[in-house]
């Protein structure tokens, strides 16, 4: 019995079965004097295929021990899968952690870190339990503003308001709380992205934006045609990416081109 054997019997076959299928290839190889002599003066016969695993002597298969061979290929297999498996769920568990934790990571202030910002309107927004969401890459108070949304003579205020994970645009015409007009409510984790230091963060932002904007964009990217724009239109879009424009004509709210 030749080394390679020994190896490969050794990995598959407990030491009962080497035992035992040693001493069977010993009775098999004795043999009678005249015999010995016959086979003697036969030509010699490669023996290669006796040592083969799964290969009983004269070429009989050893079914048990490619059933042995088959359970342990199943066993390895089925702990790569499962390895794998828990592995893809680990990675997951920590992804879906990571974006609920950056939802409530968000900086919310309150309406009192704004100053100038009437008093009417900011109880208006406390009462009703309101914060103003921050993008994540500006450090002054933003997404609150002050335009001309209706016409070219009064002065309204637009605050993006964020309240239960979801935040929209409250417009208070002429700086009164009387007449509130609410638009584009959205999911604060819909604006949560990637940034480059590998941290997840909050991109939404409005701006005051005028009639050179919106033709410009318009003229660029294409979109609804816009409409006589006689005064401020609000700009509603992520940091640095694409938003969309707001414009109410006395009428109606025009949902026009912004950046792409």
């Amino acid at each position: 019995m030749n080394e390679e054997f020994e190896v490969l019997a050794s990995r598959f076959l407990s030491w009962r079965e080497r035992s035992a299928f040693r001493a069977s290839c010993a009775r098999r190889l004795t043999v009678a004097p005249e015999t010995e002599r016959a086979v003697a003066a036969e030509p010699a016969q490669p023996v290669f295929a006796e040592h083969r695993v799964g290969v009983r002597r004269h070429g009989e298969p050893d079914r048990s021990a490619f059933a042995r061979i088959e359970q342990m290929t199943r066993g390895v297999l089925g702990a790569i899968f499962l390895v794998a498996f828990a592995s893809h769920t680990a990675v997951g568990q920590i992804a879906t952690e990571r974006w609920v934790q950056a939802e409530t990571d968000i900086r919310r202030l309150t309406p009192a870190r704004y100053r100038g910002l009437p008093r009417s309107i900011s109880r208006y927004l406390t009462r009703h339990g309101f914060t103003v969401p921050q993008s994540y890459d500006v450090d002054r108070p933003h997404n609150v503003l002050q335009g001309r949304f209706d016409s070219g003579t009064t002065k309204d205020w637009a605050v993006l308001a964020s309240r239960g994970g979801y935040s929209r645009i409250l417009l208070f015409w002429g700086g009164s709380t009387a007449k509130v007009t609410a638009i584009n409510r959205k999911s604060d984790a819909d604006y949560l992205e990637t940034t480059g230091q590998d941290t997840i963060g909050y991109t939404r932002r409005i701006d005051v934006v005028g009639r050179a904007y919106i033709f410009q964009h318009y003229r660029w990217y294409g979109g609804p045609r816009p409409p006589a724009i006689r005064h401020d239109a609000i700009d509603d879009g992520r940091t640095g990416s694409a938003s969309g424009v707001f414009y109410f004509d006395g009428k109606k709210w025009h949902a026009l081109q912004g950046a792409d």
